[in-house]
Formats: C-alpha cells, sequence, structure tokens
C-alpha cells in the first residue's frame, strides 16, 4: 500500500524506484488514500524520500518489524 499522489506525497525519483522495486519483485501495489486501521494492520511500515527508506517501529502501540523488505534492500544499498 501506499498513499496515493491526492494526499501530497511527492511523485519523486525514490517513489518511482520503490513501485517499480515492488512490482518487479511480485508485489501487488495499491495506491490509495487508506484508513489508520490499514497502517496498524500492516508487517512493517516505511518512509521513503530522497535520502534513504526508513523503518517505522511503532504507531501508537502497535510496533512493527524494524527489518526492510529484501527489495527495499537493494534500492537502499543495503544488500
Amino acid at each position: 500500500f501506499t498513499p496515493s499522489l491526492a494526499s501530497g506525497c511527492v511523485a519523486g525519483v525514490r517513489r518511482a524506484q520503490v513501485l517499480r522495486a515492488a512490482h518487479d519483485a511480485g508485489l501487488e501495489c495499491r495506491e490509495a488514500l487508506f484508513p489508520q486501521e490499514d497502517l496498524l494492520a500492516a508487517e512493517a511500515v516505511f518512509t521513503a524520500n530522497v535520502a534513504a527508506l526508513r523503518g517505522v517501529q511503532q504507531v501508537a502501540r502497535v510496533r512493527f518489524s524494524d527489518l526492510l523488505p529484501n527489495f527495499l534492500k537493494i534500492i537502499d544499498g543495503v544488500a
């Protein structure tokens, strides 16, 4: 899941890289405006900008895996 451009996010290079890498890894990408419940139900959450990808560890009382999925490690230069 990723926010749609209607959310105000930037249609930048990093966003395009993440979407392309997910597609290449065979993952479905859905762009929309999602409710908070969808975020809190996620296995892992990350933020992306031109500088880096960062895992989100916790939102409210919900903890997420702090490991970036493998397809994102390649983009971030970790793999």
